[in-house]
């Protein structure tokens, strides 16, 4: 019997089994594929040395991926942006620096400096919690990606640049997803400009050695035989004492909590038992994963480089949506990364590898105007499409009226209770009782944090069966107070988790209180106690979902 089971060991999975695991508790992590990282993979070859086909970028506020990195010694270098980058509008194609693309007609660069203030303007005033509460919120929901561009911006140029940035940032056409989750995603993003920049933004890092070592690292903290490998989750079965999760072999584990860190969309491959509430059930089906080929072209020199080139570029024709410089900081393995999204990915996902390099070279040499591109080194790619355990990436999306008729449910339950298997809005049968260890008289109390009005009996916190609400004024000799203290396990937005997993309470036997304050990635300092409580258990109180990253 374990006391918690972890299913996914990408980043979020492995960052919440690492934290859980150095307080104590016995927690084993499923895995359906041969390795960990989920969708972030790194490959390693003496042709190129290591590549990132999965995500890979980093930059400023994502602190804690950089944190978590800089405790297990993943070093980050900068990617160079340092020259020329270019870009194809209609059919032309300009050279710029910084992030706003030459666009030398004056009405045109007007229109477009105003739907970018305009577009930060709004994504501001959404509720990064609830984007579903704003004011306008079923007006945003009702209309595509598409049709708010048409609305709000006039010149050509500014809605071509306008859906390059929805394909590049959700893998979607902008007719497939609302103008309110895309607001929501440039709220969470911190604007436009944070979002696309290089330099002082989304793409400014990676990391020394690929992103996967973090997640091999975080397996060797956890220890490689509490990661099981080849054991996709077939069947979750939620019970009075606990949670039983049979794989696709047909082992069996069981476990006190269940804590799930796997995309919506993968979700409708488990037999969940008691079912999923009905707007969970609905909602997962209504998210589906953005469609994406992620290229790699290597060379045997920079040569664009030589020409005063960073390697970086955007088109509105394709089949490269987006490209950046993808040597190493050594300036080994000259190479270029490409995106290719959308409908286009989907096209062309149907052609064959040396066909989809045939026409990334050719766009490459099309759109720099260098005859050098079409003598690739090598070229490796990878389909998140055929990708069975993600089905696509970066991450899911939303598309008309899925946020404002399914939202609550996409972080809340339907109804009070306190689930064992942690997913949003999943919840334990309504007969089913807990097993508890406590102390007799044993309470608790909220945080302080916790606004006032919110008791130990109300639904935000439910009392515990035997456990006062109220409590005395003075407590017994045998009555003990603990902090019941949430703590970030946030595996970073770049890294596209499908859920990920933000605050929870701490599960595991406990020798002295803790204090209700967090350190970096969730290290609690416990406090010099006179009396020990052996034995006791702190209990999951919260998991909440985010919006998943923008960024591979």
């Amino acid at each position: 019997m374990h006391d918690v089971i972890v299913l996914g060991a990408g980043i979020s999975g492995l960052s919440a089994a690492k934290l859980l695991h150095e307080q104590g508790v016995n927690v084993v992590v499923l895995e359906a594929r041969d390795r960990v990282g989920g969708r972030t993979r790194t490959l390693h070859d003496p042709r190129f040395g290591y590549t990132d086909v999965g995500g890979a970028y980093v930059g400023p506020t994502q602190n804690c991926i950089l944190r978590l990195a800089e405790e297990l010694g993943v070093e980050t270098y900068l990617v160079d942006d340092s020259q020329c980058s270019l870009t194809e509008i209609q059919g032309s194609v300009r050279r710029f620096s910084g992030v706003i693309p030459p666009i030398y007609n004056p009405i045109g660069l007007l229109d477009l400096n105003n739907v970018i203030r305009t577009i930060d303007k709004m994504a501001a005033e959404i509720p990064q919690e609830t984007p579903w509460k704003h004011s306008n919120a079923k007006q945003l929901d009702s209309m595509t990606a598409k049709e708010f561009i048409e609305q709000i911006a006039w010149a050509e140029s500014t809605r071509s640049l306008l859906n390059i940035f929805v394909r590049t940032v959700f893998c979607v056409e902008a007719y497939e997803i609302s103008a309110l989750s895309v607001l929501w995603a440039i709220k969470c993003g911190q604007g436009i400009d944070r979002i696309c920049n290089i330099a002082g933004g989304a793409q400014e890092r990676k990391f020394v050695g690929g992103a996967q070592m973090i997640s091999e690292r975080l397996a060797e903290r956890i220890g490689r035989d509490r990661v099981r490998l080849k054991s996709p989750a077939v069947r979750v079965e939620q019970e009075a004492e606990g949670v039983t999760i049979t794989s696709d072999g047909g082992e069996t584990f069981k476990g006190l909590f269940a804590i799930s860190a796997v995309p919506h969309a993968i979700l409708q491959k488990i037999h969940f038992c008691p079912p999923l509430p009905a707007l969970k059930n609905q909602l997962i089906q209504r998210m589906p994963m953005g469609s994406i080929i992620k290229t790699v072209t290597f060379y045997h020199r920079a040569f664009w480089k030589e020409r005063g080139f960073s390697g970086c570029s955007m088109s509105d024709t394709g089949p490269v949506d987006f490209s950046i410089d993808d040597t190493k900081p050594d300036g080994s393995h000259p190479a270029l990364m490409g995106f290719i999204q959308a409908d286009t990915a989907r096209r062309m996902s149907l052609d064959t590898l040396e066909r989809r390099k045939e026409y990334v070279c050719k766009h490459y040499a099309k759109i720099f105007k260098m005859k050098e591109f079409l003598e690739p080194k090598d070229y490796v790619e990878m389909n998140w499409m055929e990708e069975t355990y993600s089905g696509g990436c970066y991450s899911s999306s939303f598309g008309p009226g899925v946020l404002t008729s399914f939202g609550e449910c996409y972080t809340n339950s339907e109804r009070p209770g306190r689930p064992r298997a942690f997913m949003p809005n999943c919840r334990r049968p309504p007969t089913s009782r807990w097993p508890r260890r406590r102390p007799p008289g044993f309470r608790a109390r909220c945080p302080p944090s916790t606004p006032s009005s919110v008791s130990a009996g109300s639904p935000l916190l439910p009392a515990w069966p035997g456990c006062s609400s109220r409590g005395s004024e003075e407590e017994s000799p045998r009555t003990r107070t603990i902090w019941l203290c949430p703590f970030p396990l946030s595996a970073p937005s770049i890294f596209c988790s499908g859920l990920k997993v933000k605050q929870v309470t701490p599960c595991f036997p406990c020798t002295a209180p803790i204090t209700p304050v967090a350190n970096g990635l969730g290290k609690f300092h416990p406090v010099p106690a006179k009396e020990k409580l052996q034995g006791t258990r702190f209990r999951i109180r919260k998991v909440k979902c985010a919006l998943p990253g923008v960024c591979l």
